[in-house]
């Protein structure tokens, strides 16, 4: 199981979000260090500065040490102020007036830089409370005598400056990487909008708006938009072998069985004859099935509907017309599917044959549109059937009158091509009596 997201937008922005993260508290500690030295050299400055200036006005009188007067700073008069001095040559000792009692001195490691420059050198001190000190130390030598200065200071000298920068640089660096990644939002949506045009595209083509994805991408998308067009190219040629290698399986299979059909009637064998009648009518099934399965492909064309109703409509009319059979049809004027001429015709078409076969005097299409289908209704006032016979007649076959004409396939080869195109056929009772079918088709 990956951590990672499953679009590439979420991938994108988790993995800029870690490296923004990541650069964010790099910098945060970078920086710290950089103001952490800032912070101690300026106090190493103050302490180096009062060391040179207790060495200068200190002397040496009958053997013990003295100080001649000086100005002391404020910190180092507080008592207990962390600001310390301290002079030592044991086993005398001066120190400054914050000072209560001797601080204690850890030995310095050896530095080469007190050798070089003669400068203090970093030094740990603790209070007569036993709380750390930060110290500078330098080695004097004042009337033959080796001196040891020492100046401290409270570490929250260091730690108090430190934090309130530290802390409106996290405030900064905080806001900096709330605009990196605003920034990186907007260049994720700007850098993908491509993806989005192409999967439109795409869309259209499969909804028969467009035969083809606009070649005219992005240099990364060019070579996929070409394998695209490719695919849709072969794909019809494919369909188109297909039609012609079912049409001409029907073509070889018709006279032959047109000539046996002639046979089993002339030697009067009547089971023979059905059972001729039977194979006609299932390779005609098959057949378009093979022929409808090879259509309902992508990029189907555009078909206007109530123009094709109307015509199967007026036909069946002029068929039916000793029957008087009226007829309404509520349909869009402009309404639009992607669907095969043939096919639709076939679905329609069959149906509507059936609507007048058993329809006692009228007959309602009815066309609706939803949100993501389209939904046709054909109602008639002909015979009930019941939910059982309903299930029974779009059986490849199934007759419920064998004394009406019909092969008992016109129901079972309107499922399949209502499958086909993603769509359903459905059967139930009708408001004027008789039944109604109703077939619906999804958006393509």
């Amino acid at each position: 199981m990956t951590l990672l997201p499953r679009s590439l937008t979420g991938r994108l922005l988790a993995g800029g979000a870690i490296l923004i993260g990541i650069a964010v508290i790099v910098a945060a500690i970078a920086i710290g260090l950089i103001l952490q030295r800032f912070v101690v050299g300026q106090i190493d400055q103050r302490l180096d500065s009062t060391i040179n200036d207790v060495a200068a006005h200190l002397s040496v009188i009958d053997g013990n040490l003295a100080l001649s007067a000086r100005g002391e700073a404020p910190d180092f008069m507080r008592p207990n102020s962390g600001w310390y001095w301290q002079a030592q040559d044991q086993p005398n000792s001066l120190h400054s007036q914050s000072l209560q009692d001797n601080i204690e001195v850890d030995t310095p490691k050896f530095d080469w830089r007190m050798l070089l420059t003669g400068n203090a050198i970093p030094a740990h001190a603790t209070g007569r409370h036993g709380e750390d000190l930060h110290g500078r130390m330098k080695t004097v030598s004042v009337g033959g005598k080796s001196i040891s200065i020492v100046a401290t200071a409270p570490q929250a000298a260091i730690v108090r400056p430190l934090w309130e920068a530290l802390s409106s640089l996290l405030l900064c660096l905080g806001a900096l990487a709330a605009a990196l990644l605003g920034g990186l939002l907007l260049q994720v949506r700007i850098g993908l909008r491509p993806l989005r045009h192409l999967q439109a595209k795409v869309s259209d083509v499969i909804s028969g708006h467009e035969q083809s994805v606009p070649a005219d991408q992005p240099t990364e998308l060019s070579l996929l938009a070409g394998e695209l067009n490719t695919l849709i190219a072969q794909n019809r040629e494919r369909l188109q072998a297909a039609r012609l290698q079912s049409a001409n399986l029907a073509h070889s299979l018709k006279t032959p069985l047109a000539a046996l059909s002639l046979a089993t009637a002339e030697i009067k064998r009547p089971e023979l004859h059905a059972l001729v009648e039977k194979m006609q009518a299932n390779i005609k099934h098959h057949l378009g099935r093979a022929r409808s399965s090879s259509k309902a492909y992508v990029g189907a064309p555009n078909l206007s509907v109530r123009p094709q109703i109307e015509e199967m409509v007026h036909v069946l009319e002029k068929l039916n017309a000793a029957r008087q059979i009226a007829y309404t049809i509520d349909c869009p004027a402009d309404l639009i599917i992607a669907c095969d001429a043939s096919d639709f015709t076939e679905m329609m078409g069959n149906l509507l044959d059936n609507a007048f076969k058993w329809a006692k005097g009228e007959i309602r299409v009815r066309v609706r549109q939803r949100q993501t289908s389209t939904v046709f209704e054909i109602a008639n006032d002909g015979m009930r059937l019941s939910p059982d016979q309903m299930a029974e007649i779009v059986q490849p076959g199934k007759r419920l009158d064998e004394t009406v004409p019909g092969d008992g396939f016109g129901l079972a080869i309107v499922v399949d091509l209502a499958a086909l195109y993603g769509g359903q056929l459905s059967l139930s009772a009708s408001d004027l009596g008789g039944l109604q079918a109703t077939i619906t088709l999804p958006y393509r």
